[in-house]
């Protein structure tokens, strides 16, 4: 029994990463209390949701484009994954997982 299962914050870690899946449209990121899918829509919309269960809940009162085929390109070291379009770039650090958001010229 984790202490993340217990808490009754509203704020959740996602803990560490374990691995990567690519899937349609972005990847996913399995962690050590979840996973977190990040869906490209267009070059500069980014749509990141996360979920302690196997599953996520696509309901959304904000986003009702579907994803578009998007090019970008993921690199992955020790402690980094980075994904990058034309428009911006999502830098994810590993442990714990964190997410950092960057525009074409590295301003956050």
């Amino acid at each position: 029994s984790s202490a993340i299962r217990q808490s009754n914050s509203t704020n959740q870690s996602l803990g560490n990463f374990i691995s990567l899946e690519k899937v349609p449209h972005g990847l996913i990121l399995y962690t050590t209390f979840g996973r977190c899918r990040i869906l490209l829509y267009t070059e500069n919309i980014i749509r990141v949701s996360a979920s302690l269960q196997n599953q996520f809940d696509d309901f959304s009162y904000s986003v009702v484009a579907q994803p578009k085929h998007v090019t970008f390109n993921t690199q992955e070291t020790d402690e980094l994954i980075t994904i990058s379009t034309s428009s911006c770039k999502i830098i994810i650090k590993k442990n714990p997982v964190r997410f950092s958001f960057q525009d074409a010229n590295g301003k956050t």
